[in-house]
Formats: C-alpha cells, sequence, structure tokens
C-alpha cells in the first residue's frame, strides 16, 4: 500500500552547442518520498494501521494539536559556493558591448516540495563586467542555463574572453517533525511524530549536524563571456 499525506532569451543554436550539453545529476535526492518510504515501512510492520501522514501547517495533526511539541518539517540553504576554478582570459581591455552565458549542471541533486531560491549577482568569477541579480532555483535544477547583455550584443561571437568552470556546492538544512494517524485494535488511535533527522542515511548522503538533516547538493558551474571585438580593438 502506497500512502498518500491526504491534507494536504533565444540562444542561436552555434552558441547553444559551444557551452550547452544535456546531462542528467548522477542522484536525485527527494525529501518527501524518503518520507512517504519511512511511512509504507510503518504501515506494512503494523498491518496496514497507517491512515495517513503529513509534514505540512496544514496537516490535520497540527490544525487540531497547534501547541504540540514539534512543528513541521522546514528546509533552508545553509551555503552554497564555488570553488576550484579552472579560468582562461583572452582580454586584458576593458569592453563594453558583451554577452554572458551561465550555466549550472548538477551530478547530486534535489527535488520535492521546498523551494530553494538563491540571489546571486552575474558575473560570479569574471570581474570585468558590471554585475546583474539573478535568482538560481536550486529545487529540480537540473540544468539551468541564463543569458545576460551589457551593452549591445556582440557582433562577431567566434572567440570568447574568458571562460570558467569550477565546482558548485549547496548545504541544504532540514529541520522539524512529520507525522502520521496510527489506528490501534480498530477502536482507538495514536499520532505518531517523527523527527526528520531520524531519515539520516549515509548511503542517501543524509547526514545530521546541529539537531539538523543535511543533504549536500553537488555539481559544476560555468561562465563564458563574449565581448565585440570592435569595442575591443577601441579601448
Amino acid at each position: 500500500m502506497n500512502l498518500g499525506h491526504t491534507d494536504g532569451v533565444l540562444l542561436s543554436s552555434v552558441i547553444t552547442c559551444m557551452i550547452y550539453q544535456r546531462a542528467e545529476a548522477t542522484f536525485w535526492f527527494n525529501l518527501e518520498q524518503k518520507m512517504q518510504d519511512y511511512v509504507n515501512t510503518i504501515n506494512e510492520s503494523s498491518g496496514g494501521a497507517v491512515f495517513n501522514w503529513g509534514f505540512r501547517n496544514d496537516y490535520s495533526y497540527w490544525r487540531e494539536y497547534p501547541g504540540a511539541t514539534g512543528h513541521p518539517v522546514s528546509a533552508e540553504v545553509d551555503w552554497y559556493g564555488y570553488e576550484k576554478c579552472n579560468e582562461t582570459e583572452n582580454l586584458t581591455r576593458p569592453a563594453e558591448d558583451c554577452m554572458g552565458y551561465f550555466k549550472w549542471s548538477l551530478s547530486e541533486g534535489i527535488n520535492g516540495p521546498f523551494s530553494f531560491k538563491q540571489f546571486t549577482m552575474l558575473p560570479v568569477i569574471y570581474e570585468g563586467l558590471p554585475e546583474k541579480p539573478f535568482i538560481l532555483q536550486l529545487n529540480d535544477l537540473n540544468i539551468t542555463l541564463e543569458e545576460m547583455v551589457w551593452g549591445d550584443p556582440p557582433t562577431i561571437m567566434n572567440t570568447s574572453i574568458f571562460y570558467t568552470k569550477c565546482k558548485f556546492d549547496a548545504k541544504i538544512d532540514f529541520y522539524g517533525y512529520f507525522a502520521y494517524f496510527l489506528l490501534k485494535d480498530n477502536v482507538s488511535f495514536e499520532w505518531v511524530t517523527v523527527n526528520i533527522t531520524d531519515l539520516a542515511n549515509v548511503t542517501n548522503r543524509l547526514r545530521v549536524k546541529d539537531g539538523k538533516l543535511t543533504y549536500f547538493l553537488k555539481g559544476t558551474y560555468e561562465e563564458k563571456i563574449w565581448c565585440d571585438k570592435n569595442e575591443n580593438k577601441g579601448k
């Protein structure tokens, strides 16, 4: 029995091929599925006695017992960053008309019910252009490709002036409880709460630190900048 919680800018093909290659994360972590698996195991061992379960504020347990010990599961990005960058730069003078492509691709990703939007500035590594804001969504991020233009789009795109590839990672923390409704002897019932840290499992890249369940998202980040050659020569 599978229990559900019932309460509940266009890129040209040439330029695209230069930086964009489809790849899939080799490992995906879904916290909701891990909680589902846990409850399914309890349900099987109890002879099908689990009626439903949930992990949000609108689940019946927290609606009926708002002052109960333990709060629903929450999640946050503790930190994210870039390291071990390999850079190639072909421009020593400033440029005005430039285009940048920025790509994040994951080897160990995360998907599920939580949003992990992170505000960042682009370019991340190259320092020759004014920074522009960008919101990066880490949840369900397989490959994200962003295009930005400074000044006018470059007229010649056959030579990049800057390229870097970095390791990209983020530490994601989960804390709180999920709960399930357990029938007992067909005449009574019991609410059971489970600390999310009980799901810790090294095989699934889940560890407990400072009372929180921790997962490390991992991948690569690429940054490529093109600038108009006429602008380059004139500076």
